[in-house]
């Protein structure tokens, strides 16, 4: 089931609550797209890459690119969260 799956996947981060409803949003290439709402009131975006062809240096380096654009810029964009165990992808 994906939302048991997603919930496994957002218990990871750090300040992520009980999961209080998902739903899938977009499907495409590879890479599963959910809206997360938490018990708290955060909304997350998780993607889940699935066959993907894109390597793990790739995809770091697109975490870091969005990290950079959060903190460095005034743009408004998806802030990477980390894991309770400080990686920022598992």
């Amino acid at each position: 089931c994906r939302l048991s799956l997603v919930a496994c996947r957002l218990s990871l981060v750090a300040r992520c609550s009980q999961v209080s409803s998902c739903r899938g949003v977009v499907e495409a290439l590879g890479i599963l797209t959910f809206r997360v709402d938490t018990a708290d009131g955060c909304t997350f975006s998780l993607r889940i890459n699935v066959n993907s062809r894109r390597s793990l240096a790739n995809i770091g380096a697109e975490i870091a690119w969005l990290a950079a654009l959060a903190t460095d810029t005034d743009l408004v964009v998806p802030v990477p969260q980390r894991t309770r165990g400080g990686a920022l992808y598992t």
